[in-house]
């Protein structure tokens, strides 16, 4: 039940400073956002699970922090080339897993996501992070949760989890302001 990449094999973090730089970076982000007409059933779940459920739609990050949106129409061409020639693919969100933390998200095996993070930091390295990528879909985070806890609530929305597939045809661009939550403000076909 716990991911491959999760987040205990990761190194820690290095403190950061929250500079501007970095405010603003924390108010955008590079994700696959689940198409609105096709997320009711991950939705149901983040309305009850996840505390970040209104600033964020369901979504895959790829980058984030980005960067400042006030940079988008600079990067959003970059991006363009650098994914000239990846080829739209299909994932299918089947299984939860949890990460370190309380985290449970729907496990994404999808060569695509990676090879889509690989060409954008390559193409903007300044966007790299320093863990390791990980493409996921965060459903739940249950913080204060034990271990067994943890393990019934992935059983229990496995139970009833249906398979669900998506169509990755596009990227998106993502921005907010301090009292807002994300919304699309470009896309990459």
């Amino acid at each position: 039940l716990s991911s491959p990449c999760a987040m205990e094999s990761r190194p820690p973090a290095p403190p950061r400073v929250m500079d501007e730089a970095l405010r603003a970076a924390v108010q955008a982000a590079f994700c696959y956002v689940i198409p609105e007409e096709e997320a009711a059933p991950i939705q149901a779940i983040r309305r009850e699970l996840d505390p970040a459920f209104a600033r964020w739609p369901a979504h895959i990050n790829i980058l984030f922090p980005f960067v400042d949106q006030a940079r988008f129409a600079e990067v959003q061409p970059v991006i363009v080339e650098a994914l000239r020639d990846v080829d739209s693919f299909e994932f299918t969100a089947e299984r939860f897993e949890r990460f370190k933390g309380g985290n449970i998200h729907l496990k994404v095996e999808s060569p695509g996501f990676k090879k889509i993070y690989d060409k954008v930091v390559a193409a903007l390295p300044e966007c790299a992070s320093h863990r390791p990528f990980c493409a996921h879909l965060t459903v739940a985070k249950l913080q204060k949760a034990k271990d067994k806890e943890m393990t019934a609530k992935i059983e229990e929305l496995q139970a009833t989890w249906k398979p669900v597939t998506f169509q990755v045809d596009r990227m998106s661009l993502l921005k907010r302001d301090a009292d807002t939550p994300f919304a699309v403000a470009d896309q990459v076909a």
